[in-house]
């Protein structure tokens, strides 16, 4: 998730130095359940490029308005991939979570209920778990 770029130093000098790449990382955090997800991305990363390219097509004025709605359209694109991300797919068989199903999970609280456990001891009715019964 790193590119190199060449930052201009005080000296007037140019240096190669690695940063995070953040469109990578805005990629790899998105979830979606579609074999045709990595196609989708590599069309929508190119129509981006063309729309920075229009400036060494087209002069100043007409360059700088097809940017912005190329850009436009994209980031439509893109926020219906952040909606698409956040699905949680589930059947009777299986489940399948989204990256902000994962992180709730994570920060859950877990809610005890001592009343059905007063029978079992105090320590396994506040961590759920069940003695065997034995024949």
């Amino acid at each position: 998730m790193q590119k190199k770029v060449y930052i201009d130093k005080a000296d007037g000098t140019k240096e190669l130095m690695q940063t995070v790449d953040e469109r990578s990382a805005w990629w790899k955090t998105h979830h979606v359940a579609s074999p045709r997800f990595g196609r989708m991305a590599t069309i929508l990363e190119h129509f981006l490029g063309i729309g920075e390219d229009t400036k060494n097509h087209l002069n100043i004025e007409w360059a700088t308005v097809l940017k912005e709605q190329i850009l436009n359209i994209g980031d439509h694109y893109m926020k219906g991939i952040d909606a698409k991300s956040s699905e949680t797919m589930k059947d009777k068989n299986t489940s399948q979570t989204s990256l902000v199903d994962k992180y709730l999970k994570n920060k859950q609280e877990r809610v005890v209920s001592l009343k059905d456990d007063a029978k079992r001891g105090m320590f396994e009715g506040m961590f759920g778990s069940k003695k065997e019964d034995e024949d």
